[in-house]
Order: C-alpha cells, then structure tokens, then sequence
C-alpha cells in the first residue's frame, strides 16, 4: 500500500504476490472514516478480486486508515483435504513514506524533507491542524506556559495516531485520556506494557465542588484487558497536596477538562483563589501487549 497507487493495482500485486507464495485467498481493504467504512478507494471485494468498478480506480492517499480483511484457504489433510478458511482483519495507518523522523539541531525531519520546529518553549508539534477537532485547533498561551514547568520534552500528537512507528515504544501512559487501545497496540513492541492512569471518585474534589454546583457521580472502574492486551496490576494512590499560588491553581485548571466543562461563574471563583489542598486520587491500571502466535 503506497500513496498514489489505485485500489485495483494494490489488489493485483498483491494477488500475484499470494500466489508466488503458493497462497490461496482473498483481499478485502476498505478506508475507515469517523463512523466505519469511509470515503476512498476499495482493494477487492469478498466477491470481487478481479478488480472493483469505479472505487478500485480511485487513488490511495496518505494520512488515512484502512481496514486490511484477509482470508487463506487451505485443504487438511486430517479432514480428507476438505477446505477451510482463516479470516483476519486488522487496522493500519498510511503515512506519507513511513519513515521516522531525525532530530537536526531545533527541527525534526524525515529523509523525504518534511519538517517539524522545536517551538521556543521546547516542544514539537506533529498534530496537523486538521486533524484536531477543536473549534480553537492551536495551543493557547495559557497551555504552552504551564507545560513549560515540567522537565521533559514535549511532543504534540493525537492518541488515534500517536506519531511513531508500530512496535517501536516499551511503555505508553495514557494519563487521564481517552484511550484507543488498537493505536496503543499498534505501537508498543511485544511485551510493552499500558500504563492507565484514570481519575477515582475524589481527584480534585475540593477543586471540582468550587466550580461546578452539582458533582456527577464517578464512573465504575473498568478493570477489563482489552484486546491484544492483559492485566498485570492495578493500585490505588491517593494523598492530598496544597497547591500554593494561583499561578498553580490556574496552570491545573488549564490542563484539565474542567476549563472547558466549568461555567463562567465557575472559573472566575478558581482565579480567586490563592491556595488550595486537593485530593488526588488515581486508578493505576498496567496492562501488557500479549504475543500473538501467527498460525
């Protein structure tokens, strides 16, 4: 799968690639768009591998997912060589070249020339515009300034898809965000683990209960693997912590949802506070990315 092929040439080679392997099957790729099947080119059909009408021609673009729908066929031998059939569907991202990127100095490019600036503050945007959702789609002031206070090196990405290559990272920490497990697994190595970091029934309490009239209920744990993953650990932290100054009260606020969620009214009475003791309370989940045998 390459940018700038058609559905019908991908699905060509690719039935000739199977059958110089002495494999028997069928190829089915559609594109995934927000709310399943998705607008692009089709490579094959369950019930048309010679090639599809009109979207077989359409051309593949970069930037986009698709769904890869598999099927081998093989006679065995302990069932009198009757026939039968393993189907597998995965997802897969198309990047443009699918190359990493090399850091030169305050700029991070790949071999193809694209490039990427170091922002003064020390962090690397790699989330195109379009592609996040948000009516204010830059970083404000207000969310640069407080990530500078953390010695770290910053990258901006979105998590349904995380820039860097499949089976490259050791460990994810999804910490307090909506996690997509296929991209997480997709790209830990085999063996990586997931670290979930949720929010439990009394974080930010005491922050919450200013800004917000009524508190919503907490949400039950969910302590279920998902799939291509398995629990290892779960634990409980929780301790209070004095926030000191209403620089700190607001850096807080702005990496939270509550900005966004709160009223007016809400986030006028957390910038007047001048100190405050929260309680922190944390959910811990670590999963492991299990091995798959390929049979």
């Amino acid at each position: 799968m390459e940018p700038g092929r058609t559905g019908n040439d991908i699905l060509a080679s690719t039935l000739q690639r199977m059958s110089d392997e002495g494999i028997t099957g069928t190829v089915y790729t559609h594109p995934i768009g927000d709310h399943g099947h998705g607008a692009g080119p089709l490579i094959g059909r369950w019930d048309g591998q010679e090639g599809v009408p009109v979207r077989g021609d359409a051309v593949l673009l970069p930037s986009t997912w698709h769904s890869i729908e598999l099927q081998a066929t093989r006679a065995i031998p302990e069932w009198d060589g009757e026939q039968a059939n393993c189907r597998q569907e995965e997802e897969a991202y198309l990047d443009e070249n699918g190359e990493p990127l090399q850091r030169e100095g305050n700029t991070w490019a790949c071999a193809q020339g694209h490039s990427f600036d170091v922002a003064k503050q020390g962090y690397v945007n790699l989330l195109p515009v379009q592609n996040k959702r948000s009516r204010d789609p830059g970083d404000s002031k207000a969310i640069v300034t407080a990530r500078q206070h953390k010695e770290m090196s910053w990258v901006v990405g979105n998590n349904a898809n995380l820039p860097v290559l499949p089976e490259t990272l050791d460990w994810v920490l999804c910490l307090f965000g909506f996690p997509v497990y296929a991209e997480f697994l997709r790209a830990l190595k085999p063996g990586g683990r997931l670290l979930m970091a949720d929010a439990g029934a009394e974080h930010l309490r005491e922050l919450r209960e200013i800004i917000y009239p009524v508190l919503k209920p907490a949400r039950p744990a969910q302590n279920m693997a998902p799939d291509g993953f398995r629990l290892v650990a779960t634990e409980q932290v929780k301790f209070s912590v004095l926030i000191p100054s209403a620089e700190q009260i607001g850096n807080l606020l702005v990496m939270t949802p509550h900005l966004y969620r709160a009223s007016a009214e809400g986030v006028s009475k957390a910038e007047a506070l001048r100190k405050l003791r929260v309680t922190v309370d944390v959910q811990l989940t670590v999963f492991v990315k299990e091995h798959v045998a390929v049979v």
